[in-house]
Order: C-alpha cells, then structure tokens, then sequence
C-alpha cells in the first residue's frame, strides 16, 4: 500500500525542505517587521542582537529599517549561522556577526539599542535566564522585541482530530521542559526581569486555504506536529499510526477548501529597559514652552485647551443634541469655560456647573459675574454623589469620568437627574492615542500614566467603555465621535495639546513613583527627550483623540 503521506506539499521529509520552508516564514515575518519597526520601536537604533538567529533573514530585516546598525545573530546550529554568514558575505554586509551559542548560557557583548527574538523562547528551558541576560545585554532605553506562537494557534482549526493533535503537541512540549505556553507567561517575566512600558499585539496570518501565506502557516504548524509524532507518541501513549492518520485526516479536510481554515497567531511582546542618567547627572532643564511651573501656567493651559473644546462644542453642539435644550448640567466645570460655551449656543438655559474644586468654583463664578449672565450657578460639589438642582435637558461631561472612582454611579446619577428625552454627552479621551505615535518616548509615558491611574483605581480608558456603560443604565441611542488634535508640530492647536498632554504626566511623576516604582527621574527623562524630539523635528509627533460619546435618557422614561 502507497504511503498517504507521501503526495501532499506539507510534509517536512528533510533539511532543505525545513529550510525552504523556514525561509518561506521568515519572509512573512519580515513583511512585519518593516511594516512596523519604526512604530514600535523608533528610529535611534545603532546595535541589533537577532537571537536564535537561524539563517539570519530577520536580521537583515532589520538592517534594511537601520542599515549602519551593528548586527549581531547567535544560534546554537552551527549549519544555519554557517548560512547567515554566507548571505551576509553574498550581499556584502559589513558590520554583522553570527555565533554559535546558546542564548540561555550568555549573549553577545553589548549593549544592544534592539533585541529581537522570533518564535524562539518558546523553545527555552529557562525563559527567565534568558531575559536576565537580554536586560544586561541592552543598552540604557533599549528594547526587547519577543514574537512567540499565541495560544489560539491550538483553537486554529474547527476540527477535532486538528484540536486534539495540537493539544497533545503543546502538552508534549511542556513535559520535555520547555515552554509551550510562553505567550501568557512573557510579560510576567519581561516585568520581573526589570523591563517596563510593555506593549502587546496580535500578527495574524490565513491558515491554508489557497494563498500562499495560508499554505505555508499550514505547512509550518502542521509539519512540526508530524516531525514531534515520536516524541507525542512516547510521551502520550498514543500510537504514532493513530498520530499519521489523524494528520492525514486535518490535511485532505484543509487541502479541499479554497478559502483559509482559520487564523495562525502570533503575539508580539514590545518592552523598555529603563533608562538610567549617569550617577548624579539630572535631567538638563530645557527651554521650551511646554514646562509647568507653576498654578499661573497650569491654568492658562488649560483655558487654552478649553478653548478649542469650546470650539467643537459651539460646531456640534445642535448637530448632537438638537434646539430644545432648556436646562444645561455641567460636570466637572472647572472655571467654566465650557459650560458658557454651552450657553452661547443655548443662550436661555439655565446652566449649572458643578466642581469639587473651590478655588475653580470661585473663578467661574466671578467669570459669569464679568460677563453679566443671568440664569447661572456654580456650586462646590462631588459628581459622584446626587447630583442637585435637576432635571435638565442636557448634562454635559469633559474629562471628568476618567477621573472617578465610580463612572457606573455617575453616569446612573447623570440619568436620574435627565428630564426624558434629554441628553448626555460625555467626552474622555481615546484609547487609540497611544497607537497614533511612533515617538518612544512618548509611547512609555502613556503606559505608565495608564498603569498608574489603574492602579490607583480609576479608569484611563473610561471612553472604551462608555458606550456599554450607557446602554447599560438605560440610555437609548448612544453614538460615538471622534475629536481629533494634532500633537506637538507648528500648529497653535497642536502645542497646546502637547502641552496639555505631555504636562499632565509630568506633573504626575510624584503618583508615578509612588504607585509603580519609577523613579520620578526617569519620568523627567523620558519627558525631556520628548519635548526635545518634538522641538528639533518640528512636526507632529501624533494625534490625540477624544472619545465624545452622546446618549438620550427614552422620553417614556
């Protein structure tokens, strides 16, 4: 009898066939990393350490984005370090190295501005050794960049002889030592090895069907479980004829279907070693217009900010709530600002603005007084409790939610003090913001003023979660729009919003070290080289979003 496995493109029956076929990965792989080098990992990069380097195609990748970066490629087979160095030689490469070595017993001399590592620690007895020396190997700022096997790729295939092969190969791998399910324990360890800013994201590719990459995502997943059918069967007591078959039977199901099976995935792992100042250096002061010294200048940012939000407030307002609006509620008025923008588009409403701010609350009195509006009342409060004085016809909310312990009670209490019909709109920030810049700096300082308000126990990325949260409480008709201001470049509006952005971590590096452990130092550092980045290029370092999400309480409620 004829062996079925024999007439099928996916079967891995030697060396060159494996190379093909890993060549074959690498080229997808590397369509990712030029794609999205820059975004994730920004443009001062000098040195590269590629570990598990195999024939070296990722690094040179990378050489292409950075092309006078040092690379350095170690492997532990010497026949795929002896092809790196070939391919190096034939396209006349200069400054590249590939070793022989064993990445979990030491690396390269460094430092290293860049370590990638793809689909290797998967493979590793000793994950955190290996990070240990990857923290040592880097540079003061540098990144480590892990691309690992996500643990869908098991649920890849709606078949069960597929699930049951996957799960007896992933369990396999996991009694010889190594780690199969690296993927949920990277950022645990990245954290204990000292590394901060971590930044994940899925890679997806077809899984078989007629392309080429879904072929060869298919050939690749399905060749190592047919090469591990030895070592599933000793381990599993399952016989290696029973194993054939059932790859058999997944190949002549995959192979008659046109379109993919499913999707192969893969987690890309992104983190900072932090950067360190020189013993008893600082931080050198810079002289720029984003510094916040002092209570004066806080607030003319912040009046500066609300004049454009008043602007969009004066283009939109009618577009999102209509003409019958008698009664205004504003939460968190702060000095009011908004609120008589409000009023110029609602001239005979009356407008209540609520603060839990004294100091503001006396501003924005004294600022209705100057302007002599009648029907005007601002009152020292907590929006987390009753709110007073309703019903109204629109309660309006700017940055304030994120800012609350409790947004499910508010937005409940925001609903009781409607009168039907009536509306409410409230305006957070995006949580798209951090994807919207390729600037490092700028990326980590989001992360950590994310973390550090999480842990605090508010919710930074309240404007996700809104439209739930109002569906929830009874609202109907909710919809979501989308503000957008530049960051940084030569715009009035796009300093400001830099400023206002960039000032308010700055201004939270105290909560910052109390809450996470940073040093309030290297939160002044990375907040120095940003506002240097963006004064030297002079252009946009990205966009800041703001989630403004509006929603009727039903008129028969």
């Amino acid at each position: 009898m004829d062996n079925p496995l024999s007439d099928n493109p996916y079967i891995f029956g030697d060396a060159a066939t494996d190379r093909y076929r890993l060549e074959t990965q690498t080229r997808l792989f590397s369509k990712y990393i030029l794609s999205n080098v820059h975004r994730l990992v920004g443009n001062k990069v000098s040195s590269i350490l590629d570990l598990g380097c195999g024939e070296g195609q990722l690094g040179f990748a990378l050489r292409e984005i950075y092309p006078n970066a040092r690379l350095v490629g170690i492997d532990r087979n010497e026949q795929a370090i002896a092809g790196a160095r070939l391919k190096a030689k034939e396209a006349g490469l200069e400054n590249c190295e590939f070793v022989v070595g064993d990445i979990q017993q030491g690396l390269a001399a460094g430092p290293f501005d860049l370590i990638y590592a793809s689909v290797v620690m998967i493979h590793t007895q000793q994950p955190a050794a290996v990070l240990k020396l990857a923290y040592e190997a880097l540079g003061s700022g540098g990144t480590i960049w892990i691309k690992d096997l996500h643990l869908d790729i098991i649920k890849a295939f709606d078949n069960p002889d597929y699930l049951q092969l996957a799960t007896m190969f992933f369990d396999t791998l996991a009694k010889i030592g190594v780690h199969p399910y690296i993927a949920t324990e990277i950022p645990a360890l990245l954290t204990a090895a000292g590394f901060s800013g971590l930044h994940s994201e899925i890679e997806h590719y077809p899984f078989g069907g007629s392309s080429k990459d879904g072929q060869v995502m298919l050939a690749i997943t399905l060749g190592a479980f047919y090469n591990a059918r030895t070592m599933v069967s000793k381990m599993n007591g399952v016989p290696v004829s029973e194993l054939e078959q059932m790859y058999v039977g997944i190949l002549n199901e995959a192979m008659q279907r046109e379109q993919p099976i499913g999707n192969s995935p893969f987690i890309n792992v992104i983190a900072r070693k932090p950067a360190q100042l020189e013993e008893g250096k600082v931080p050198e002061p810079v002289n720029n217009p984003y510094i916040f010294s002092d209570d004066e200048t806080d607030r003319y940012r912040l009046e500066t900010q609300t004049r454009l939000f008043s602007e969009y407030i004066r283009s939109n307002a009618q577009h999102f709530v209509g003409d019958n609006v008698r009664s205004i509620l504003d939460l968190g008025c702060g000095e009011g600002q908004l609120g008589f923008a409000l009023r110029e588009v609602y001239p005979e409403a009356r407008l209540v603005g609520i603060d839990r701010d004294p100091k503001a609350i006396g501003k924005a009195q004294a600022k209705a007084a100057e302007r002599k509006l009648d029907n005007c009342q601002f009152i020292v409060g907590d929006v987390e409790q009753q709110l007073a004085g309703g019903p109204y016809d629109l309660v309006y909310a700017s940055l304030i939610l994120l800012h609350t312990r409790q947004p499910e009670k508010v937005v409940g209490n925001v609903f009781a003090a409607l009168n039907p019909g009536g509306y409410f709109w409230a305006k957070e920030g995006s949580t798209q913001a951090i994807e919207l810049t390729d600037e490092p700096n700028l990326k980590e300082l989001y992360q950590l003023m994310g973390k550090a308000m999480t842990t605090i126990g508010v919710r930074p990325n309240i404007g996700g979660e809104l439209p739930g949260l109002l569906a929830a409480a009874g609202y109907e008709q909710v919809r979501q729009e989308t503000e957008v201001y530049a960051l940084g470049g030569q715009s009035q509006a796009g300093q400001v919003m830099f400023a206002v952005t960039v000032g308010a971590m700055y201004n939270a590096r105290g909560m910052i070290n109390e809450v996470l452990g940073v040093e309030e130092i290297e939160v002044e550092r990375l907040y120095v080289g940003l506002v240097n980045s963006v004064l030297m290029r002079q252009e946009e370092v990205g966009q800041q979003q703001f989630a403004n999400v509006i929603a009727r309480k039903p008129p028969g409620a």
